[in-house]
């Protein structure tokens, strides 16, 4: 038997032992019992009775004794309401977070069962009814279907107030306004055609209601709203009054932490299948139609909860330290290669809200290993294709544009929009391109930072470089025709067959260091935090170096000392160089 079989059947042995030695009166279930939890995975368990009612099931899944034992609970309807009672009884005491000893499963159930009695002692006393505050996204989804969600895309905060509900290809979302609805459905399904809106409420609550207080019915929704809102009602009630055959509303609310809460419900006419023009005219029997008072109303419509999936919480994980300020920012990416790529899709990861692509050539095969587009992509133009896959993936953005030319030929025909943009990134690794990129900058066609990176051979060192629009530039670490002055490695050139000897043998691992630097100086670029001119340099561990038959070169030994072994990311110097063409 595999040894993971092996310690299961070891660790079943001693709970059944510890079972047996302290409850004389329960019961193993068999295995036509333990199908009652084949969603589980469950393999054994026993029944330990409870006083005053009910009774405790204890279940081990396959994995354990790496996995945390299951309670489960079972008696009246009250105890199964309880707080951190999950669907089917399962006793919630460590939520996703419980770590185990596999060399002491007998201990881990022991302690696990205290804790059990414990809170279901606290519930009893009322102890943990505030917890159905806290954790009001978990008990109002706790008895809706999984078909049932509605997606939403603004802040739960107060006030109450009208909101709109997006009807997308394959996706019901209730946004802010229908201008954040179509951007965010232009991003996501690559058009905004076909979006259909109506007014939908997000309603605020000074408290949010536990189970026992959820409404059932719209008349219930009223009374809970007229409760705990202060403004509420009268958004709900002109919805109602406008008769409209379905309706959209979010309940929100504080919890204890201070972050919002939020629960949906969806308002709709019974309909039977019947045309729309029945449906009006069974809600407003009696009164001409817009005038049927909403109390009225209120009995004509059904009601069902909706759990909700937050859009915006994508942001929520992002550190404090990247501030809502990116969201306004727009970077210009020239070069949407395997370096630029990585870094476009930090940025946006980050929260920048625009990016303007513009790159000339296609995917190939050979950097689909190694380039954020893959083989679906080969032989279609970069910049669109990273354009249309960032927007897919990232919506909340402001919006991504590729162009298909070269850098020169977007400043000729938008000579605007580099001067309106707030970085321009540069990771093109093409001298003349980037030679001309520096003399346009310093000429005054646009003004900014200008932020420059690019990879040494074999990725084993990387650079990026802040050039502001007077003093240093680009041009003065290196040479006529574009040697960099101080490289990191010296190493034999590389060579690929076919490829001119322009390419460079690496691995996405290889180059990531340098695309997080990169992507870093962009964003205190764009926050402040650094002011041009800014050089960092990151260099690979030793071990890396001597993979590539490559070594630290002379000179930046001489101007910064050997690197630690273990690889490092350090600030550079840019020194203006009196022989070059900006010192004259």
């Amino acid at each position: 038997m595999a040894f993971l079989g092996v310690r299961h059947d070891e660790a079943v042995a001693k709970v059944a032992g510890w079972v047996r030695g302290r409850f004389r009166e329960a019961t193993q279930l068999s295995s036509v019992d333990l199908t009652r939890w084949s969603a589980w995975d469950i393999t054994a368990g026993w029944i330990i009775p409870r006083e005053p009612s009910g009774c405790l099931h204890l279940l081990l899944d396959r994995f354990f004794p790496y996995s945390e034992p299951i309670f489960c609970v079972t008696g009246s309807p009250a105890l199964l309401q309880s707080p951190h009672i999950e669907r089917g009884g399962k006793i919630c005491v460590t939520g996703n977070t419980g770590r185990v000893d596999p060399d002491s499963p007998s201990v881990v159930v022991e302690e696990l069962f205290s804790q059990v009695e414990r809170l279901l002692e606290a519930n009893a006393a009322g102890e943990n009814d505030a917890d159905f505050i806290d954790d009001f996204v978990a008990y109002w989804s706790r008895s809706v279907g999984d078909d049932k969600r509605l997606h939403t895309l603004f802040e739960l905060r107060p006030p109450s107030r009208l909101v709109v509900t997006a009807y997308g290809h394959a996706l019901t979302v209730v946004a802010e306004n229908e201008q954040v609805a179509r951007q965010f459905f232009r991003n996501y399904q690559g058009r905004a055609q076909g979006v259909s809106t109506q007014a939908a409420c997000a309603l605020w609550l000074n408290s949010l209601p536990a189970p026992a207080e959820y409404p059932s019915d719209v008349v219930g929704l009223r009374d809970l709203v007229e409760k705990c809102s202060d403004a509420g009602l009268a958004i709900l009630d002109e919805l109602l009054e406008e008769g409209h055959d379905k309706l959209h509303a979010v309940l929100m609310g504080p919890t204890k932490n201070g972050i919002g809460a939020a629960g949906g419900v969806v308002i709709d006419a019974v309909s039977d299948n019947r045309a729309r023009r029945a449906i009006q005219d069974n809600l407003n029997r009696g009164f001409r139609r817009g005038h049927t008072p909403a109390q009225v109303m209120a009995q004509r419509y059904r009601l069902s909860r909706l759990s909700v999936n937050r859009i915006e919480q994508a942001k929520s994980r992002r550190p404090a330290y990247l501030s809502n300020e990116l969201l306004t920012k727009t970077v210009c990416v020239i070069g949407c290669g395997s370096l630029g790529s990585g870094v476009a899709k930090l940025l946006l990861q980050s929260g920048v809200g625009s990016l303007k692509l513009i790159d000339p050539e296609v995917m190939t095969w050979a950097n689909t290993e190694r380039h954020e587009l893959g083989a679906a992509s080969v032989g279609k133009n970069k910049a669109q294709e990273l354009a249309n896959h960032f927007s897919r993936n990232y919506p909340l953005c402001g919006g991504v544009i590729a162009y298909k030319n070269q850098w020169q030929e977007v400043l000729r025909a938008e000579p605007e929009m580099f001067g309106k943009a707030d970085l321009v990134l540069s990771t093109c690794a093409n001298w003349n391109a980037e030679c001309a990129l520096n003399d346009a900058h310093r000429a005054g066609q646009f003004s900014g930072p200008v932020l420059y990176g690019w990879l040494e051979d074999y990725a084993i060192a990387g650079h990026a470089l802040a050039i502001g629009g007077g003093g240093t530039c680009l041009r003065c670490g290196f040479s006529k025709t574009g040697e960099v002055l101080v490289p990191v490695s010296r190493s034999a050139p590389p060579h690929v067959p076919g490829c001119g000897g322009g390419a460079s043998p690496y691995g996405a691992i290889d180059m990531a260091p340098t695309q997080a630097m990169i992507a870093s100086l962009a964003l205190d670029l764009l926050l402040g935090r650094a002011s041009a001119p800014v050089y960092r340099v990151s260099i690979s561990p030793k071990a890396t170096f001597a993979s590539a038959d490559a070594d630290y070169s002379f000179e930046w030994l001489s101007q910064y000392g050997e690197p630690p072994c273990g690889g490092t990311i350090t600030a550079g110097f840019w020194r203006q160089n009196e022989n070059c063409v900006c010192h004259s």
